[in-house]
């Protein structure tokens, strides 16, 4: 008897949550319909009004790009280099432009 109760209570719960979440889904979505001519406005002039950030990628957002240059080679970076890229190195450490270390 006590678990027939507390099942029914449960249910009903379960019922009162489902009706409280359409009454909620139901009123955001006639406010949203009432009032969106309102948001659309509000959007447009704050868009007007404040600039995005520059994101990386995109046309005028770069001012200057940096060089990215290593300094040092190691044994690693040689071995593990194509045939035509690690004669670069080579020579790049021989003529003394870049360092070398084991």
């Amino acid at each position: 008897m006590l678990q027939t109760i507390s099942t029914t209570a449960r249910s009903t719960q379960k019922q009162g949550q489902d009706a409280t979440k359409t009454d909620r889904r139901e009123y955001l979505r006639n406010y949203y319909l009432a009032n969106r001519e309102r948001a659309r406005e509000y959007q447009r002039n704050y868009n007007l009004t404040h600039r995005k950030k520059a994101k990386a990628g995109k046309v005028g957002s770069v001012v200057g790009r940096r060089e990215v240059r290593r300094e040092t080679f190691t044994m690693r970076d040689i071995m593990q280099n194509s045939t035509e890229k690690s004669l670069r190195i080579i020579s790049q450490v021989l003529s003394g432009d870049r360092s070398f270390t084991m």
